[in-house]
């Protein structure tokens, strides 16, 4: 699967030179972004979690019902941390970080898979893959902090900011990670459902096509539809929030050995 992995930046790459040409002004851009990325995103979330509910209907519903119950209540407590100041400055750069960790490492697992591999290996915890994760991360968070939007946590993290060194935004840095994340996993898929061939590799295909179709056209109706709920499901902070439980719940089912279709 070596193809995937440069196939997708040149695919995110391409896309984004086209947004950047079609629309030139940051605003604009960032509108064609949030509706495509986000969206795309989305469907990355959808179809982890569909693959999860398979497995845990043979591992019984009642575990399930308890997963999504505390997923919820989780998600209350953090919609009130983010009405407080002193939480929400730092709140939102700890999950990033927890979801930038989960794209860079998954990336690292597909670059590791062999020729006969069909799913993720789990997380490796030698120090060889976490300084690699590390200096990728590393990359991130300066191109992140180098961007005009990041001036004002590396202010707040040194008392200074940062040169701005790029002519990225942070939506366009976010944008651009997530599609990425997204197209290589969906490449992963589709080798993957080539590779099973028969009715479970048409089941894939299935499920790669249209957790990430419906995102796509279920944005396009609530933003012609019904802006309110529209700026609630586009919102950065509240995509994070699922992001980062897809990442723990990821991990956890590659550490369980029970492998995982999409991480």
């Amino acid at each position: 699967m070596r193809h995937v992995r440069p196939a997708a930046a040149l695919a995110v790459a391409l896309l984004l030179a086209a947004v950047h040409a079609a629309a030139p002004d940051a605003p604009s851009r960032q509108a064609w972004l949030e509706g495509l990325a986000l969206p795309l995103g989305y469907g990355h979330l959808i179809a982890g979690a569909l693959s999860s509910r398979r497995r845990s209907r043979r591992g019984g519903g009642a575990a399930a019902a308890a997963a999504w119950l505390g997923a919820f209540t989780a998600f209350a407590a953090y919609t009130r941390a983010l009405q407080l100041p002193a939480l929400r400055e730092w709140l939102l750069p700890a999950l990033l970080l927890v979801s930038a960790w989960h794209i860079v490492e998954n990336d690292r697992a597909i670059s590791r898979l062999g020729p006969g591999d069909l799913d993720l290996a789990p997380p490796r915890a030698s120090p060889r893959e976490l300084a690699a994760a590390a200096a990728a991360l590393l990359a991130l968070a300066l191109a992140a902090l180098s961007t005009g939007d990041g001036r004002h946590w590396s202010f707040l993290a040194t008392g200074r900011a940062l040169p701005v060194a790029t002519g990225l935004s942070l939506a366009d840095l976010a944008a651009a990670v997530l599609l990425y994340h997204a197209a290589s996993f969906v490449g992963f898929g589709l080798e993957r459902a080539r590779r099973l061939g028969g009715a479970r590799g048409r089941r894939l295909r299935r499920l790669l096509v249209l957790s990430h179709a419906l995102p796509l056209a279920g944005n396009a109706l609530l933003a012609g539809w019904l802006d309110a709920v529209h700026a609630l499901v586009a919102a950065p902070a509240f995509y994070l929030f699922w992001s980062v439980l897809h990442a723990f719940a990821t991990a956890r089912r590659r550490l369980s050995r029970r492998g995982a279709v999409l991480g």
